[in-house]
């Protein structure tokens, strides 16, 4: 063996055993990762690693390129703990991106202090854990960015590990996604950083086998949420896992239309603000629908819908603002209190059921009132914290007990049958 051969053969040995190694830009050239340097035929890098790697930059930004044989660009598949750090380098993998392990703590890499990791065909996978395996993906700091292709947080399936893999996103960070699948495991996004889901291939959270458990969480003021697909949460039986899509704490979400299956939440809470695309519209298909101190903006043509036993509730101040009327087929909708601002409330289905605790009722047009809507919409007895607001002329055909509560519209118009009265009790308002 030639003594080139020989150095070339300790620093792999080197580089795969070391319980720690940094890597600086002087240390590491083209030629320790390229294709004919690997540890096995598919060109993986740092396949089954056994210690923890850092990539820096300890001056100008360096950039590094993974440019393999074959579809794997970066696979962590270690037996044990290892972590990949990248610090202050910009980072382009072109191929598959894939962190597993069969230990406890996981198989990760961080991304933070400014570095950049970037999959440049957007049709590459980039995985982070499966149904056996863990993995975990941490991006933060100002000015760290992760552009990724086909994002996948742990495949569904049944498995002793469930939920344990993770992705943070947070400090400030970027994050570009192609699509985005978490079916298994936790993903939050908090501390003023972004996300953006680019494509309109799906957005899902969780999965379809039983044991699934999926969490999706935007957190915190200046955090935003931009998705161009639409966004499923709850897999597509009624034996799916259970998922949760939160965001929360003034985070902003813009997003094209969002379906909440059977084993589904979504939640819009304290102070958060959910923003749907003109085009689309909210589902809630059996699942739960929750704006608690927070405001959702559905800016559809099309109207909410809310069916299959689903259930949507406005509490704590809470706001769903709609411009075209919320269709309730057999599900609930329950204004406990909070806001409901739309034309309408339109019952498709003799299980449609709308529960008006206390709040604002508010009919954004014209609206007439008549025995069987005014029953249907608890309006009949206007109770203490019950609010009947029409923007436009209101009309009611049957008798309105204010009790307490109080109406307010543009115009007020009563029925033209003398047996029609509105009362106004002591503490109400008209």
């Amino acid at each position: 063996m030639t003594r080139t051969r020989r150095a070339l053969a300790i620093l792999i040995t080197w580089l795969l055993c070391a319980a720690s190694i940094t890597l600086t830009p002087a240390q590491t050239t083209a030629g320790i990762y390229s294709a004919e340097l690997t540890t096995n035929a598919e060109s993986e890098l740092l396949h089954h690693l056994a210690g923890n790697v850092t990539l820096l930059s300890t001056g100008a930004k360096h950039t590094y390129t993974l440019s393999p044989a074959s579809s794997a660009a970066l696979l962590i598949n270690p037996l044990s703990t290892t972590k990949l750090t990248l610090d202050n380098i910009d980072l382009q993998a072109m191929g598959d991106v894939t962190l597993l392990s069969d230990s406890i703590s996981g198989a990760e890499i961080l991304i933070h202090n400014g570095a950049n990791l970037t999959q440049t065909n957007t049709t590459d996978d980039f995985r982070v854990g499966d149904d056996t395996r863990r993995g975990r993906l941490i991006v933060k700091d100002t000015g760290t960015s992760l552009t990724a292709s086909r994002v996948t947080l742990a495949e569904s399936g049944a498995s002793a590990q469930s939920g344990s893999s993770s992705i943070f996103i947070y400090d400030s960070a970027q994050a570009t996604m192609q699509s985005l699948k978490v079916y298994d495991g936790s993903m939050q996004v908090y501390g003023g950083a972004s996300l953006d889901v680019l494509s309109n291939l799906s957005f899902t959270i969780g999965g379809n086998d039983p044991d699934d458990r999926a969490f999706f969480s935007l957190n915190n003021a200046g955090t935003t949420l931009t998705a161009n697909g639409a966004i499923t949460v709850g897999g597509s039986t009624t034996t799916s896992g259970d998922a949760w899509f939160s965001i929360r704490d003034n985070a902003t979400a813009n997003i094209k239309y969002i379906t909440v299956n059977q084993t589904g939440t979504a939640s819009v809470t304290t102070g958060a603000t959910l923003t749907t695309n003109p085009s689309l519209l909210i589902r809630v298909q059996g699942g739960q629908f929750i704006i608690d101190g927070g405001t959702v903006n559905d800016n559809s043509t099309l109207g909410p819908r809310l069916s299959d036993s689903g259930q949507a509730t406005i509490d704590n101040a809470g706001t769903f603002n709609t411009i075209e009327p919320i269709e309730i087929q057999d599900a609930t909708l329950h204004l406990a209190d909070g806001t409901i601002s739309t034309p309408d409330i339109v019952f498709d289905d003799v299980n449609a059921d709308f529960q008006f605790d206390t709040g604002t009722l508010h009919f954004t047009t014209d609206k007439t009132i008549t025995p069987g809507n005014a029953h249907k919409l608890n309006i009949a007895t206007l109770t203490a914290g019950k609010n009947l607001q029409v923007t436009g002329t209101l009309t009611h055909e049957t008798n309105l007990n204010v009790n307490g509560g109080n109406i307010n519209a543009t115009t007020l118009l009563i029925g033209e049958d003398d047996a029609v009265t509105t009362t106004v009790d002591s503490g109400a308002a008209l």
